[in-house]
């Protein structure tokens, strides 16, 4: 089987090709078809085995081109090493397109995150406190840090 027959586009294909993948894995073999057919999917691989792009490919295949101001898909991770991997596959994947990724997460100035997000980009990706503090209306109580 190769990527071809899991019936991504060809702006898909091109990036999967550029990022040097010849086949899917056993993990993308078996998530990616029901999930492009919308159907949730928990999905258990040893690490390196493709899961990122297991759970990005269906979604950047589904929002297809930029649309609106609203984020339009939300992934979050557990640390910001894990958001700043999957921000930088969401890139590699949606280079042939026009669909724009943001990746809020910790450890960073308040400055470099907004400068980010004024770029206007979505999807957003990373870790929960930072997307749950620029999600929430700012009149909610926000402790010190």
């Amino acid at each position: 089987m190769d990527f071809s027959e899991l019936k991504l586009t060809r702006q898909f294909l091109n990036a999967i090709a550029d990022a040097g993948y010849e086949e899917p894995t056993p993990i993308q073999k078996k998530a990616i078809p029901p999930l492009r057919s919308g159907q949730d999917v928990i999905g258990i691989a040893q690490t390196g085995t493709g899961k990122t792009a297991a759970f990005l490919l269906p979604i950047l295949q589904q929002l297809k081109y930029a649309q609106g101001e609203s984020p339009r898909a939300l992934v979050l991770a557990p640390t910001k090493e894990l958001a700043v991997q999957i921000h930088a596959e969401a890139e590699k994947f949606a280079h042939y397109t026009d669909l724009r990724i943001v990746a809020f997460y910790g450890g960073v100035g308040p400055q470099k995150t907004n400068r980010s997000h004024c770029k206007r980009r979505r999807p957003h990706s990373g870790d929960s406190g930072p997307i749950f503090w620029r999600f929430i209306p700012t009149v909610m109580y926000r402790p010190k840090s």
